[in-house]
């Protein structure tokens, strides 16, 4: 059976069946419990010597005799629902309770016997291993999703840790609170969707890159515009060359990226970034995604049938994209029943807002779907080491952050300008520098920031004119008359 195994160019599905317990009478039927797959070379371990299987060694002590068949990892992927209802309770048994008969034993196991399938293929001996036709396999799937096994192909969730997150931010050349990216992972790992929320320029669409790169995840980026309909989001029939055509939204688009990753040997885990979600019509582009992200259980995610059958009526033309034409292969290998999202799939949004008021435009059914976390500027001494940076002249550093401070002050706090576009601000200094650092702050504030202030309170760009009157700062201060002239208003 290992040389099989070896010799196996893909995947190996495998079927596990249930040995029946040494003293367990009538409470526990021998069948199908799990459903798995094998992937050679990476998942041979070759021959094993280890103390968990002493009995190798039970007739003869000599160490010639302590070597155990090859061994070989099964990546378990669906199991029965009664066991997968029992994973907790099977934590807390000692080795001692599977020896014999026991009320807590008896209480895990009578919970199994209805969620397996009583079913053992004739050639498979209690105990031993048997290779079983493909036509067989595909009856045991069959009754899996008859008899409602449960989805635990292997998640991320085991892995999360903030730390390469942060060294991934470090290679990028971005400063984020550790705070900040704890919060993120944490929110993450509970199996929930993220939405980064803050003012333009501090690392948000970064930060969603380096979870991507720290974990090997794969990455579909978009960008959310006012025209953004149901077919950007999930998909739909728009016209190509002429004739009408079904397209994958990027929703679909990840989902068929993360199933692709399973089919190749690797772990769920993929991310849709959507950067500026605020800028979409939700109540247009977003419904169905609220059906499919119904709950806060990464389990209970599922493409509803009435999407893939919709692909299905395209089909016959020829005229569906490769993305649909896989979807609807994974849903007819399911047996045309709910096509699950993968467990480590999740979806990043990013809103650029000065006006933490303007979150609650999303609507509660859609916020109640993501971990809402903000995302800061570091402290002014960290943002002052960062800037420094980017310039030869402190007197440029010092400069612009004597602005921001004043400007930050004027406004009680309440407006914020992101590193990025102060990094941004000391670049333009530096390459306009003629002596005058003054002068050379003034003209990049005028070019790099009076722009970004669109939709600002008037309370706030009140308290900035004051700013640059006080401080004249006289082109800054007459392009921001031109551009806003409510802010002159008493």
């Amino acid at each position: 059976m290992y040389k099989n195994l070896a010799a196996s160019k893909g995947e190996v599905r495998v079927a596990l069946v249930s040995l029946k317990p040494k003293g367990q009478k009538g409470e526990f039927t021998r069948g199908v419990l799990a459903i798995g797959r094998v992937f050679p070379p990476q998942d041979l371990k070759g021959n094993i010597r280890w103390e968990y299987w002493p009995e190798s060694g039970e007739n003869d002590k000599s160490d010639e005799n302590k070597y155990w068949d090859y061994k070989f990892f099964i990546r378990v992927e669906q199991v029965a629902a009664g066991l997968y209802e029992t994973l907790e309770k099977l934590e807390e048994l000692r080795p001692e309770d599977f020896k014999s008969s026991s009320p807590l034993l008896s209480g895990v196991f009578s919970k199994w016997g209805p969620s397996i399938i009583p079913l053992v293929p004739g050639n498979l001996t209690q105990g031993s291993l048997a290779e079983i036709e493909e036509s067989v396999f595909n009856q045991i799937m069959f009754l899996a999703r008859r008899f409602g096994f449960r989805n635990v192909v292997p998640s991320p969730t085991g892995v999360w840790d903030p730390k390469p997150v942060e060294e991934e931010l470090i290679h990028r050349n971005v400063v984020i609170p550790s705070g900040i990216v704890k919060e993120c992972i944490s929110a993450l790992a509970s199996g929930k969707h993220l939405l980064l929320w803050g003012v333009p320029g501090t690392g948000k669409t970064t930060l969603a890159r380096a979870i991507a790169e720290a974990y090997g995840f794969d990455i579909v980026e978009k960008t959310a515009t006012a025209e953004w309909s149901r077919v950007d989001v999930v998909g739909g029939p728009v016209f190509v060359g002429g004739r009408v055509k079904w397209r994958c939204g990027a929703l679909l688009e990840a989902v068929a990226k993360d199933y692709s990753r399973l089919e190749r040997g690797k772990e769920s885990g993929t991310i849709l970034l959507i950067d500026e979600i605020n800028r979409a019509n939700l109540e247009r582009a977003f419904g169905e995604f609220l059906t499919i992200f119904s709950g806060s259980d990464p389990n209970e995610w599922f493409i509803p049938g009435s999407i893939l059958e919709e692909i299905q009526e395209y089909r016959e033309d020829g005229a569906i994209d490769s993305c649909g034409e896989y979807l609807l292969k994974k849903w007819e290998e399911n047996g045309g029943n709910r096509l699950e999202v993968p467990r480590g799939f999740r979806v990043i949004a990013t809103m650029n807002t000065y006006d933490r008021r303007y979150l609650f435009t999303l609507g509660y059914a859609f916020l109640r779907r993501f971990a809402v976390v903000e995302v800061q500027n570091p402290e002014v001494g960290e943002l002052e080491k960062i800037l420094a940076r980017y310039s030869s002249h402190g007197e440029i550093v010092k400069g612009v952050m004597e602005l921001y401070n004043k400007i930050r002050e004027g406004t009680r706090n309440e407006f914020e300008i992101g590193t990025a576009l102060l990094a941004d601000l000391v670049k333009f200094a530096e390459s306009v520098y003629g002596g005058n650092p003054k002068e050379a702050v003034d003209r990049a504030f005028k070019a790099i920031i009076i722009p970004q202030l669109e939709g600002l309170p008037s309370a706030h760009l009140r308290a900035i004119r004051e700013v640059l009157e006080d401080g004249d700062y006289g082109s800054s201060l007459g392009a921001f008359k031109r551009l806003y002239p409510e802010a002159l208003e008493q």
